[in-house]
């Protein structure tokens, strides 16, 4: 049987979803337009809620600054 995830109750919360490029033709703070919604375009975001971040430049300077301080 094939489900869908509607049929099993899962939906996309357009309010938190955000999208990450590397494509310089896309801004950090513009918006794309999916499935019938904006969703904003971010430069960094925190990875599955822990001190994470991850950028579109594919840069992690700013985790190596956090251990140095830490340590």
């Amino acid at each position: 049987m094939n489900y869908d995830a509607n049929f099993l109750g899962l939906h996309v919360n357009w309010y938190k979803t955000k999208i990450q490029t590397t494509d310089s033709f896309f801004s950090p703070g513009s918006y794309v337009f999916v499935a019938g919604e904006n969703v904003e375009v971010v430069e960094s975001f925190t990875y599955l809620a822990v001190d994470i971040y991850i950028y579109n430049t594919g840069s992690n300077e700013h985790d190596i600054r956090k251990c140095i301080v830490i340590a």
